[in-house]
């Protein structure tokens, strides 16, 4: 028990860090990483089908396996609706400051992805956890 706690620590911390030290590089807060929207949709949209499925608000093993198998596909949802917004809003005839805003909206579109990509290492490791 203990061990595995100090994997989680590990884990967790490691990854923390990593991602204060490209914000830090790249002159960015923290908090550049934290976008309710896409957190909605990474974790609130697999979580909707297996209690669609299931029926349970506390998925059982085979509620958490589907919600793995989901979480990059629906993050990749999450980053195609971020592009077609991010072209959608794009002026005719302006140019000024547009890679500064094609780069945020291109930042933004795949913190989706990330966060999906996070979630799959987190319960594939509670999946195997629970063998």
């Amino acid at each position: 028990m203990i061990i595995n706690l100090i994997g989680v620590f590990l884990g967790l911390f490691f990854t923390g860090f990593a991602m204060y030290l490209c914000s830090l590089g790249a002159g960015q807060p923290m908090r550049s990483y934290i976008d309710i929207i896409s957190i909605f949709i990474s974790l609130g949209v697999p979580y909707g089908c297996v209690l669609a499925a299931y029926g349970k608000f506390l998925p059982d093993l085979k509620g958490m396996k589907l919600m793995n198998k989901l979480f990059i596909p629906v993050a990749f949802l999450g980053m195609m609706i971020g592009w077609v917004m991010m072209l959608l809003g794009v002026p005719s005839g302006e140019t000024e400051n547009m890679l500064y805003k094609f780069s945020v909206s291109i930042g933004y579109s795949i913190l989706p992805i990330l966060y999906g990509l996070i979630l799959k290492v987190i319960f594939t490791t509670l999946i195997a956890s629970k063998k």
